[in-house]
């Protein structure tokens, strides 16, 4: 929870078996859900999240690669159906570091906007 807020994070994922559990052991604690997408993976990445370890994460899997933009459409669809109050977007590979979302966040949450993507800086 940031500033009263449910926030979940859509963690669009492919191939990313090697990353994935950095990527979910790095999230702050104050984000509440972690929606690992795989996006029709031909490793174990969806495996790999699943056993991370975290309570907060769940997978959802792609029949078909519906490429990054779908993958960060299916994890807020997701959020939605959950009924988060924000959902940001991370990838896989662990590249953008988890804890850079909090100024975000705090930007995100006083204002009417529900999602934030985040690029590497």
């Amino acid at each position: 929870m940031y500033n009263d807020k449910i926030v979940f994070v859509a963690v669009s994922s492919h191939n990313d078996a090697k990353l994935i559990v950095t990527t979910i052991r790095t999230m702050p604690v104050f984000l509440d859900h972690i929606i690992v997408v795989d996006d029709m993976k031909s490793d174990e990445t969806a495996e790999t999240a699943s056993a991370a370890g975290d309570r907060r994460a769940e997978v959802v899997r792609h029949e078909v690669n519906m490429g990054v933009g779908g993958a960060i459409i299916s994890g807020h669809r997701r959020a939605m159906e959950i009924g988060g109050d924000i959902d940001v977007v991370m990838a896989g590979d662990a590249w953008t570091l988890a804890d850079s979302f909090q100024i975000s966040l705090s930007c995100l949450a006083s204002s009417r906007r529900r999602r934030l993507t985040r690029s590497p800086s």
